[in-house]
């Protein structure tokens, strides 16, 4: 297995490399069109970092972990394209039915949820933009799903995903993970602490976070961001200071971060999910708790509303039957979501309603929405 090393240190800045991807490689394992291929080869390896977002707010180019997205979805929608006997010679010829084609097939029967389509269609957005056609992709989901399916799947949680709303006991499973494990256990508890996700939280510099919260009491993740973006949140002193406790006499003195020298950074993530899927760590299957490792992230982030506004997340009054709306001061609540926007490390401040719920009136409107299809739903099944 490949190292991270002092020598490979520079694959945590993403924001600076070209996707990794041997694009030739993977276009002859596809037998696409020859100008098709061409036209996704030249894009690849002129315009991988190209940004199209509309709310970045940094230049840096997209990060190598999604320059590789990109491509690997381009190619697996054309080659889909090419399975249901739709895929055209070329990209000129790609229209709004092919979309649309797409679309339907990754719902009706790969069953992908809405929000994993919606990425695809920013993957496959890049590649138009790249061609100056990125115009054929409807801009809102409404346009491919009817309203009642699109609100369903709404970026505003209805569910509380933390640990804590589950039930489950964070301490006793952690520790559960530290004797098979002490290092994807410190992985955990670094997320716990603040709100990283477990990508920051494998490859941040163990020693540095330390001297950072000894003097600052802050701590900078730049590692292995999302969007390159490098972002300062105030963790947790408690469990801070108990993931420091775990975590130094992990560190690996090459690179500073906890992971072994045998392991890649995609090799050590795999190796994470595998061990916390081991230990429940999961929605479904056998043994599983109904809790993802991102509920650390949510967990942390519900914690800020707390904290802030005095009242629990909104996301906690709907679960338990109750309206948060009217409930936070207004000022309180407004600072309160730009600090979770802040160090979730999001541009976007709707973001916020995703870990922690809504408490406006829009929000109210839509759950009420739902209660009355749901009713809708139950008296005609009856």
């Amino acid at each position: 297995m490949r190292s991270l090393g002092r020598d490979r240190s520079d694959r945590y800045k993403q924001d600076s490399q070209t996707a990794r991807v041997d694009i030739g490689e993977l276009l002859d394992q596809t037998h696409l069109p020859e100008r098709l291929s061409q036209e996704i080869a030249n894009a690849a390896r002129r315009r991988a970092g190209q940004i199209i977002s509309r709310v970045r707010k940094t230049n840096s180019p997209a990060s190598t972990r999604t320059q590789e997205k990109r491509l690997y979805t381009v190619v697996a929608a054309f080659r889909t394209l090419d399975e249901l006997k739709r895929c055209p010679q070329t990209v000129v010829n790609l229209r709004e039915a092919h979309i649309e084609a797409l679309v339907k097939y990754w719902r009706e029967q790969k069953q992908f949820t809405l929000p994993t389509i919606k990425v695809y269609l920013s993957h496959l957005k890049w590649f138009l933009a790249v061609h100056h056609k990125e115009q054929i992709i409807k801009t809102e989901l409404n346009g491919y799903f009817n309203t009642e399916e699109v609100v369903n799947h709404s970026t505003i949680a209805w569910a509380d995903k933390s640990w804590t709303g589950a039930g489950v006991d964070t301490d006793q499973v952690i520790s559960s993970i530290r004797a098979e494990d002490a290092r994807v256990a410190a992985v955990l508890l670094f997320s716990w602490a603040t709100g990283a996700r477990i990508a920051e939280a494998s490859a941040v510099n163990v020693l540095d976070a330390i001297e950072q919260w000894r003097r600052d009491l802050q701590i900078r993740l730049d590692r292995c961001t999302k969007n390159g973006l490098a972002r300062s949140v105030t963790p947790d002193d408690v469990r801070f200071g108990v993931w420091m406790h775990h975590a130094i006499p992990l560190i690996n003195r090459r690179t500073g971060s906890v992971i072994p020298d045998q392991y890649s950074l995609e090799g050590w993530l795999k190796h994470t999910y595998y061990i916390l899927h081991k230990h429940g760590i999961k929605k479904e299957g056998e043994g599983a708790l109904g809790v993802t490792a991102h509920g650390l992230r949510h967990e942390f982030l519900q914690k800020i509303i707390e904290e802030v506004t005095g009242l629990p997340a909104p996301v906690k009054f709907w679960v338990a039957g109750d309206s948060p709306v009217g409930q936070y001061d207004p000022e309180l609540y407004q600072l309160a979501r730009q600090t979770i926007v802040l160090a979730a490390g999001h541009f976007d401040a709707r973001k916020a309603n995703a870990y922690a719920g809504s408490a406006t009136a829009k929000a109210a409107r839509i759950k009420q929405r739902l209660e009355r299809l749901h009713g809708q739903l139950t008296m005609t099944d009856g």
